[in-house]
C-alpha cells in the first residue's frame, strides 16, 4: 500500500520549521519553531472539525521532561549548544557560498586561458596565474554582500550565481587574469 502525498500545508512548513533552525540568534529558532507547530496543528484540527484548545495545543508541542533538569540543561549546555550549531552552520553556508565563486571564478578563467589557445599545453602557467589571480583578487562572496551592494549585484543580471561572483570580486579576478595571459599569449594571438 502506497501512502499518499503530504498535505501541502505539512510539506510546506516541515521546510519551514527545518529552515527556522538555521536562524543565527539563539532561542528565536525554538520560539518561532514551536509557533509554527501551534499554528499548524490547529489549522490540520480545525479542518478535521476537532477544534484544538489551549491546553490541547501545547500538550502537542510544549517541552516534556522534569522541570528541575530541564531548566538546568537549559541553563547551561541549550545556549553553548545553540550557539555552535549556528556558528557550524553559518559557516558552511559561508564556505559553500564561497566555494561556488571560486569554481564559477576558475571554470571562466578556464574558458578564458582555452579561447587564448593557452590550453592544454601551457597547463601549469595557466594554473598558476588562476591561482594568483584569485588570491590577488578574489574575495569571500559572503564578505562582498556585508560590505559590498548586494541590490547592485542582483539588478546587474545574469543569475545568482553571476551576482554571487561579482560579489567575489570577479570582474576584477578576471581583469587580473586577462593581462597575464596577454603576457602568455603567443605573439600571433589566438588559436
Amino acid at each position: 500500500m502506497t501512502r499518499p502525498p503530504l498535505h501541502p500545508e505539512i510539506a510546506r512548513d516541515a521546510l519551514l520549521y527545518g529552515a527556522l533552525a538555521l536562524l543565527p540568534v539563539p532561542l528565536l529558532d525554538s520560539v518561532l519553531q514551536r509557533v509554527l507547530l501551534d499554528r499548524l496543528f490547529a489549522r490540520l484540527c480545525a479542518e478535521a472539525g476537532a477544534p484544538l484548545d489551549p491546553a490541547a495545543a501545547k500538550a502537542l508541542t510544549g517541552f516534556r521532561g522534569s522541570l528541575l533538569m530541564g531548566c538546568l540543561g537549559f541553563a547551561l549546555w541549550y545556549p553553548v549548544k545553540k550557539l555552535l550549531r549556528k556558528l557550524v552552520y553559518v559557516l558552511s553556508v559561508k564556505d559553500a557560498l564561497d566555494g561556488v565563486a571560486r569554481a564559477a571564478a576558475m571554470a571562466e578563467l578556464v574558458r578564458r586561458a582555452a579561447a587564448a589557445g593557452l590550453l592544454p599545453a601551457r597547463a601549469e602557467e595557466v594554473r598558476t596565474q588562476m591561482d594568483q589571480a584569485w588570491a590577488q583578487r578574489g574575495r569571500s562572496p559572503v564578505r562582498g554582500l556585508i560590505g559590498g551592494a548586494p541590490a547592485e549585484a542582483a539588478a546587474a543580471g545574469g543569475g545568482p550565481v553571476d551576482a554571487l561572483l561579482r560579489q567575489a570580486n570577479g570582474d576584477a579576478v578576471f581583469a587580473h587574469f586577462d593581462a597575464a595571459l596577454a603576457a602568455l599569449t603567443p605573439a600571433e594571438g589566438p588559436r
